[in-house]
């Protein structure tokens, strides 16, 4: 019996590997050989009834066991406002240090990368940008903590800081299906403009897909420029 309930434990422990924060694709999971496809979408309002919806794709290829590639392309509908495409990011992970022994996993990721310019200002840089950052993942029993920070520098733009954490909870399971409850902090400054937000969400995961959904609430706002007071997310992942 003990033996049947450990490979039950690692069967579950692998079908929840491909959990991950909602409002971040860099930690996003891979295995080698494999791709991911993450479809999100994002609506938001701002002050002064300014409204604001963005659809991404980003397309995730692990090249190695340790190397991924990550590019993400949006585009941006705003009322009132200019509507256009974001500039393209793509990204290389490198993950320098991964430990995985019984029920615990750890690693520790580089991130560097850089932006296209394919949008015109202010929904693009005019020379696009380079970008470097950091990706920690820990699990253990049924819980997963996500961080990354990201620096972008932008030659003719603002220059960017982001850093997320996420914390991941299997909620329940039945088979090869889970729910899973996600706590988020999501930090951005954009040139000396600051917002935090908090990031509740769930997430409903089977082989090969996740939908997510998540709202992300302002808590703390030291813009010079209108942001959100809140955002809609929803996203739909699939790995094949």
């Amino acid at each position: 019996m003990s033996c049947v309930k450990s490979i039950l434990a690692l069967v579950c422990l692998a079908s929840w590997a491909s959990a991950a924060g909602i409002n971040t694709d860099a930690a996003q999971p891979i295995g080698k050989g494999e791709t991911a496809s993450v479809t999100r979408l994002r609506y938001q309002q701002l002050e002064n009834d300014i409204d604001r919806f963005l659809a991404q794709e980003t397309i995730v290829y692990g090249v190695y066991k340790r190397l991924a590639l990550l590019a993400t392309l949006g585009y941006e509908w705003n009322s009132p406002g200019e509507d256009g495409f974001k500039d393209i990011t793509v990204r290389g992970r490198f993950t320098f240090y991964f430990r995985n022994r019984k029920r615990e996993a750890l690693s520790f990721a580089g991130l560097l990368g850089g932006e296209i310019p394919v949008g015109e200002e202010p929904l693009g840089s005019p020379d696009g940008g380079v970008l470097t950052g950091l990706v920690f993942t820990f699990e253990k029993s049924g819980w997963r903590v996500d961080a990354d920070v990201v620096f972008t520098f932008r030659p003719n733009a603002n220059d960017t800081r982001r850093a997320d954490v996420a914390l991941v909870r299997i909620l329940a399971e039945n088979d090869e299906r889970l729910w899973l409850g996600v706590i988020e902090l999501n930090f951005s400054r954009d040139g000396d403009s600051d917002v935090l937000y908090v990031s509740p969400g769930v997430v409903y995961e089977f082989v090969g897909w996740k939908i997510e959904g998540s709202i992300q609430i302002n808590v703390a706002d030291d813009s010079k420029t209108p942001t959100p007071d809140f955002a809609v997310v929803f996203a739909v992942v699939h790995v094949f």
